[in-house]
């Protein structure tokens, strides 16, 4: 298709037709949705097409015009499912775009309601172009008038209401108005959630046939007892949350009969942010574990005091079972008294807590007895006095997914304890310099070596705070990681990666973790295996912007050696030569990274040698065409959106285009 220009006569005509149609919508009836939105969208085009000159390019058909409008909504609807704005975007992108959204009314059913100023107004215009799809509304904020809100704006869709959030408690006086007037007109709702204690709650759900989740804050027991009274009424439901209010204090043992009726197959119990008071869960849980349709159980709250065995073991065998457990307390007693009555059933269990080893190791024990656990996580240790020995070996034959928090040498042998022969993905570590190094010396991490060689499986293996070998004498030892295919290690220097063996049959995805040491590289070091790395990630943890940090040495040699890279992201440093630079002088005079297509810095180049860099291999294939070049650079990341006069010129040159001079300009922070 030939290309369609725009010269000045018809940008004039524009102008004229937008004024026109800016000063209809400045007079127009007001009640008419998103006018003064509209108004101001159109006015910001006017503007710039005011400030366009004569000589303006011409405007290229694009091929993206061919894809099917099928696909282009999908695509849109997965963008709006991240950023409800979208549609707004699309409505000034072109013809073809705005009719395609204008008509898809799946685009616009998202509304969410906060302190932005045309927050209204752009709810409306959601309203307008949504037609009957149903709704899901949030409200994040308190300011406005809710009769505004919910009568004015929300009057004839209430019936389409399928999702409600209010995520922050209503003004008190008059802003306050009491949803009772509203839900029953919710008829077709399945989402309620309110983050906030709403009087007579119970009595507004008893009667709801389609309601599936609800997430409600109690302020006593009292409320409580209520809401669990009236949920076994509620035949549709499925996922309860209950947020106890910064004032609940009483943990009083629940109704048995009443939980024994309850059809939620998912249930979380959490404390209130603020909550300053102490109160104890744990008699819950006999009642808990009779819920008869139960999947899921999370936890989080201050204390989890476990009753005794006997009391937990009355559950009754011919109901559904627990299959995901999710303890997050700050203290809590006896554990594997929980897992115990479920150990047939359960297949992931996460424990976020700090416990004595002996508790740790009463759990582990019951553990190896569950038998279809394939997801297991454990964080928040925290104790010091674990024994830096491994007594006992507990199996766990079905774990797939292990991630464990290591702050002392003494959990790390406690992970060694744990024996997973199916193992896929390792987490383990905390942050970084969790582990002194003088600590983790050859007696933890020679058999941690050794376990790692025993994984045949293991696929992804994430070590962060403990550094990679932490001893010169262990170097010699080759750690075979044959199938691993991402790797994220904590080292000090390059030469510490020289004692792993990784695949060499297929892309790697390395992460590496540096600490704050000069010699990261030595010429002494074998780098062969960086051919293999298609994506890799350089971070330096704890670095900051005011922080002296120098680059890493002889950057430029490491380069070289990754033949295959794909992508890289870059580490923050306050170098003289930032990374950025150092890579942008080597693609542009030695053409490393051949296969180079996607760059990622925290900090800005110097933008004509980034230029020359992108022009070196973008252009080439234009002007060489039949040799076999390096493939041209696709993606650049930076923090923030780079100024116009920068931003232009890097979009030239990746489209293989030559680029304009990067002209001046004045506001610095743009950049």
């Amino acid at each position: 298709m030939d290309s369609i220009t725009t010269p000045d006569d018809q940008r004039r005509e524009l102008m004229a037709q937008g004024s026109t149609l800016y000063d209809y919508l400045t007079r127009v009836d007001p009640i008419i949705p998103g006018r003064k939105l509209a108004a101001a969208r159109l006015n910001a085009i006017l503007g710039n097409l005011e400030c366009m000159g004569s000589d303006i390019p011409s405007v290229q058909y694009s091929r993206i015009q061919e894809l099917p409008p099928e696909l282009l909504m999908n695509i849109f609807q997965f963008a709006t499912a991240e950023d409800p704005t979208i549609p707004f975007v699309l409505l000034m992108t072109c013809h073809s775009w705005r009719t395609l959204a204008e008509n898809t009314s799946i685009l616009w059913n998202k509304i969410i309601i906060d302190e932005g100023p045309d927050s209204l107004e752009r709810a409306q215009v959601q309203l307008y172009y949504s037609k009957s799809a149903p709704l899901s509304i949030e409200i994040r904020n308190g300011r406005y008038r809710m009769i505004s809100i919910m009568d004015r704006l929300l009057g004839g869709h209430f019936h389409r209401i399928v999702h409600f959030i209010w995520v922050s408690r209503p003004s008190v006086g008059v802003d306050r108005v009491p949803l009772s007037r509203y839900i029953p007109r919710m008829r077709n709702i399945v989402t309620l959630a309110l983050d906030y204690p709403e009087p007579g709650f119970p009595s507004l759900i008893k009667t709801s046939t389609l309601l599936r989740r609800i997430d409600v804050q109690v302020a006593s027991r009292n409320d409580l007892d209520e809401l669990l009274a009236v949920v076994p009424q509620v035949l549709s439901l499925r996922w309860l949350t209950i947020l106890l209010g910064p004032d609940y204090s009483d943990s009083g043992k629940l109704d048995s009969k009443i939980m024994a009726a309850c059809p939620v197959e998912s249930l979380v119990i959490s404390s209130h942010i603020r909550h300053t008071g102490r109160f104890d869960i744990g008699p819950w849980m006999p009642s808990l574990l009779r819920i008869p349709h139960l999947r899921s159980l999370e936890t989080h709250v201050p204390f989890l005091m476990i009753p005794t065995a006997p009391t937990l073991s009355t559950r009754p065998a011919e109901t559904s079972p627990i299959r995901l457990l999710n303890l997050s307390v700050h203290t809590i007693s006896s554990p594997h008294l929980l897992i115990q009555p479920i150990v047939d059933t359960v297949t992931s269990i996460s424990i976020s807590c700090n416990m004595e080893h002996a508790a740790a190791a009463r759990t582990l024990r019951i553990l190896s007895q569950v038998s279809n656990l394939t997801l297991f996580e454990w964080r928040g240790l925290r104790d010091q006095t674990y024994p830096l020995f491994v007594y006992s070996a507990f199996r766990l034959g079905k774990l797939r997914r292990l991630c464990f928090d290591v702050a002392h040498s003494g959990h790390l042998f406690l992970f060694l304890s744990i024996i997973a022969p199916h193992l896929e993905e390792l987490v383990i570590g905390k942050g970084f310099d969790t582990i002194n190094p003088t600590q983790a010396g050859e007696e933890v991490l020679s058999p941690l070596h050794t376990r790692l060689m025993g994984s045949p499986t293991l696929r992804v293996l994430d070590i962060k705070g403990i550094l990679w070998p932490p001893m010169p004498t262990l170097y010699s030892k080759k750690v075979r990681l044959r199938s691993v295919s991402s790797l994220t290690v904590t080292i000090s220097s390059f030469s510490a990666l020289s004692s792993v063996s990784l695949r060499s049959d297929s892309g790697l995805y390395m992460k590496l973790l540096l600490t704050q040491a000069h010699n990261f590289y030595s010429r002494e070091t074998d780098l062969s295996y960086f051919h293999n790395i298609h994506r890799l990630s350089l971070s330096i943890p704890g670095v900051r912007s005011l922080q002296k940090f120098p680059s890493i040495a002889d950057f430029s040699s490491l380069l070289r050696s990754l033949t295959n890279l794909r992508a890289i992201q870059l580490p923050a440093d306050t170098g003289v030569t930032p990374h950025i630079d150092t890579l942008c002088r080597s693609l542009r005079d030695e053409g490393v990274c051949p296969r180079l297509e996607e760059i990622e810095s925290p900090h800005y180049p110097d933008w004509q040698l980034l230029l020359e860099a992108i022009v070196s291999r973008n252009l080439s294939p234009l002007l060489k065409s039949g040799e076999k070049l390096p493939v041209p650079l696709k993606v650049l990341s930076f923090p923030r959106q780079l100024h116009r006069s920068i931003h232009v010129p890097i979009q030239q040159a990746l489209g293989g285009r030559f680029p304009d001079p990067i002209l001046p300009w004045d506001l610095t922070e743009d950049l």
